[in-house]
């Protein structure tokens, strides 16, 4: 009965974690929009980073980008989307109408030079703010 009892258990944890990938990044950004147009440098590490947006404006359209910081590094980077945002999904820029004032993302990163940090630049852009 023991052993079915941690069988059920580990099966439950195992679930849940897949559920819930957010668990598994690396590193947590928060991102507070000061602007309609913000650019923030950030470290990120190999693997999955979780990046937070505070401050949107719900129906508003917006744009994340995720660019290498320089042309000397080298590295995938892939956006994807926490949530039930409404999105047109690039590979480095993801296109989406925030539903909340909050949004949450995942950056899978992977370095082509084997670097303990990628640096990249990340852009917002509201694109149906007016200026």
């Amino acid at each position: 009965m023991k052993q079915q009892t941690l069988y059920c258990y580990g099966l439950f944890c195992a679930l849940f974690l897949s559920l819930n990938p957010s668990l598994f990044s690396q590193q947590n950004f928060d991102v507070n929009l000061r602007n309609a147009q913000t650019r923030y440098a950030l470290a990120l590490s190999e693997g999955e980073n979780g990046i937070t947006l505070n401050g949107l404006e719900p129906g508003n359209t917006y744009s994340i980008l995720v660019l290498p910081a320089t042309n000397h590094v080298k590295a995938n980077l892939d956006i994807v989307t926490n949530s039930n945002a409404q999105s047109t999904k690039g590979k480095e820029i993801f296109h989406f109408t925030a539903t909340n004032d909050t949004e949450s993302f995942r950056v899978k990163a992977s370095s082509l030079q084997k670097e303990s940090s990628i640096p990249v630049f990340v852009s917002v852009d509201c694109e149906s703010c007016p200026l």
